[in-house]
C-alpha cells in the first residue's frame, strides 16, 4: 500500500515538473518573440534613417532617405517633368524635334498630350489616382477636343518641404503659348504646383493644379 502511494508520488511530481519546465519555455519563448520583434523595429528605423548623399555640382548635394529627402530631390523631379530648355532651344534653332521629346507635361499638342500625362500617371500615389483619374481623363479629352497646343518657358522654380521632408510641393511659374486649333494666343504668365511625396524609397505625385487653363 505504502509502495503504491509512492508511485502515485512520483507520477505527480513529474507531472508538475513538466507543467514548471513548460511555463519556464513559453516565458522564454516570449522573451525570444519581444527582442526579435524589438530588433525589427530598430531594424525598419536604421532603414529610414539611412542618409545618402549624391553630389551633382554645380546644383548642390541631394539627401535622401527612405521616406524623405531635401528640397533640391524634389526641385529635380520638378525640372524632370516641366525642363524643356534644351527642347526650347532646338526650336530656336530651327531644328526639327520629334513628338514628344520630353517628359515635359508643360509642352504638349493634342496629338501627343495623353502620351505624355500617361509617363507621368505612372508615378501618381495609387491610392489617390483611383479618386482622381477622372479628373486628368476630363483634362486630357478637352485638350484633344478643342486641338489645344501649349509652350511653356519655365520661369522659376521655387520648393517648400512638408512633413519634414517627408513631402513637397514645387511651384513651377513662366510664360505659356497657347493654339486652339489654328489660333495662336498671346503669351501669358501662368504657373504649375506639382506635390510630390517620398514612400517606402519611391517618389509619388500627389497633385498636379496649374494657372494656366
Amino acid at each position: 500500500m505504502n509502495n503504491n502511494n509512492n508511485v502515485g508520488e512520483e507520477w505527480s511530481d513529474s507531472i508538475i515538473k513538466y507543467i514548471r519546465k513548460n511555463r519556464m519555455q513559453v516565458f522564454y519563448n516570449l522573451i525570444l518573440l519581444l527582442l526579435v520583434v524589438i530588433q525589427g523595429i530598430f531594424m525598419i528605423s536604421s532603414i529610414d534613417n539611412t542618409t545618402v548623399e549624391v553630389d551633382l555640382p554645380p546644383r548642390g548635394k541631394i539627401v535622401v532617405m527612405n521616406n524623405k529627402a531635401n528640397a533640391l530631390y524634389y526641385t529635380l523631379w520638378g525640372e524632370h517633368y516641366t525642363n524643356n530648355k534644351e527642347y526650347i532651344d532646338k526650336i530656336e534653332r530651327g531644328e526639327k524635334i520629334p513628338r514628344p521629346y520630353t517628359f515635359s507635361i508643360v509642352d504638349f499638342t493634342y496629338a501627343d498630350v495623353e502620351a505624355k500625362y500617361n509617363m507621368y500617371l505612372k508615378r501618381y500615389k495609387p491610392s489617390k489616382l483611383i479618386r482622381e483619374k477622372h479628373i486628368f481623363m476630363k483634362f486630357l479629352k478637352n485638350i484633344k477636343v478643342k486641338m489645344i497646343s501649349q509652350t511653356y518657358v519655365v520661369e522659376s522654380m521655387k520648393t517648400k518641404l512638408y512633413d519634414d521632408g517627408h513631402k513637397a510641393s514645387v511651384l513651377i511659374k513662366g510664360v505659356a503659348t497657347q493654339t486652339f486649333g489654328t489660333t495662336k494666343t498671346k503669351p501669358k504668365e501662368c504657373s504649375y504646383t506639382m506635390n510630390f511625396e517620398r514612400i517606402g524609397g519611391k517618389i509619388y505625385g500627389t497633385s498636379l493644379q496649374t494657372t494656366c487653363f
